[in-house]
């Protein structure tokens, strides 16, 4: 005999700001063994949390280029009140030419991964750890509605 769910399966609807979508981004690129979506099926089928998956993934993406990179730049464009850091690099070998978009603390994250990974091209600053690590506070400071959001050990 087998068993038939009946229904949707049960589960809460996150409402996750900007602010914690950028925490899990930033949680998913330094520590990508946490929150996995093969033990946490339902948390990763939240809009929200697709976005952080994939943004982790383009600036996992970007650290291992940084060591093959020939040109590097980081800019600063500011657009009403946000400040947004444009990095761009090229890898001639590949005949690779990019150019991404980053907040600051996605830029210090990025700093921090390829610090990490002993690549040195964009050298770690005081304010990335602080930046990284006020991020990171953001998903200790959810209500129990996100407790998803806090894998289990």
């Amino acid at each position: 005999m087998s068993r038939r769910r009946i229904g949707p399966p049960a589960r809460e609807i996150l409402a996750l700001t900007t602010e914690h979508e950028e925490a899990l981004t930033v949680a998913m690129v330094l520590a990508p063994g946490v929150y996995v979506r093969n033990r946490m099926f339902d948390f990763f089928t939240d809009a929200g949390v697709q976005r952080a998956k994939q943004r982790a993934s383009t600036l996992r993406g970007i650290v291992p280029h940084l060591a093959k990179a020939t040109t590097l730049s980081v800019e600063t464009e500011h657009r009403g009140t946000q400040v947004i850091r444009v990095l761009k690099y090229e890898i001639a070998p590949m005949r690779l030419s990019r150019v991404v978009e980053l907040s600051e603390t996605e830029l210090a994250t990025v700093r921090i991964a390829a610090e990490k990974k002993n690549i040195v091209v964009l050298p770690v600053e005081q304010s990335d750890r602080e930046r990284v690590d006020k991020a990171l506070a953001a998903l200790l400071d959810l209500g129990p509605e996100a407790r998803n959001l806090r894998p289990e050990a």
